[in-house]
């Protein structure tokens, strides 16, 4: 039954976990129907307790993204595709690249890597025209204490889950190091491709 449920779900989206939510009380703000709970254990690859204050092995966090079936109908497509991640200009560093006169791009998994670097060193409020694109880490940039590297490594977390292209976060580490902060961190697309992260000092 429950392999018959994923089969047959077309289309997915993320939403935010709330401080203790429940499966249940998900899936009434989500479906209408808290007896549908169930739906989001096996799309989410779930054990119990499911949600805690701390993520675990396929427990989610509170503030963490689960994901839930979608009323909108998704396009046919091979999500083994590489194009499923889009294209875009490539920057090293900031700058533009140029190959044979034209600018370089990048693709695939590069790109979506490229994306989150992007979303990440990006400070919240920083772009004019989108004022809830970035990331909070960058406020806590010389607040050296473990406590404060906790935090860093949930906000850098919950930016990257919140990109449609990611399924889950694999593995992070947050250093703070003086006036700098370093993230190496893998995430798992929704085509189960790892896409590694590295940030090697932000400020730059």
């Amino acid at each position: 039954m429950a392999e018959q449920f994923v089969k047959r779900v077309t289309a997915t989206r993320k939403v935010e976990i709330l401080f203790n939510d429940t499966l249940q009380k998900i899936s009434v703000r989500e479906r209408g129907d808290a007896a549908l709970w169930y739906e989001l254990v096996h799309l989410n690859n779930l054990i119990y307790p499911y949600l805690a204050e701390s993520p675990g092995d396929r427990v989610l966090a509170y503030g963490d993204y689960i994901r839930v079936p979608s009323q909108i109908p998704s396009q046919s497509a091979d999500i083994r595709n590489p194009d499923i991640f889009g294209a875009d200009v490539k920057l090293i560093k900031g700058r533009l690249q140029a190959v044979n006169g034209d600018l370089e791009l990048v693709t695939g998994s590069k790109n979506l890597a490229q994306a989150l670097g992007h979303a990440v060193k990006t400070e919240i409020g920083e772009l004019l025209f989108h004022d809830e694109y970035g990331c909070f880490v960058t406020t806590m940039v010389g607040l050296k204490s473990a406590a404060n590297a906790f935090l860093a490594k949930g906000f850098v977390e919950r930016t990257v889950n919140s990109d449609l292209r990611v399924n889950r976060v694999g593995r992070s580490q947050i250093v703070l190091a003086g006036d700098t902060l370093t993230i190496e961190l893998e995430a798992v697309a929704t085509n189960g491709e790892e896409v590694k992260v590295s940030i090697d000092g932000i400020p730059s």
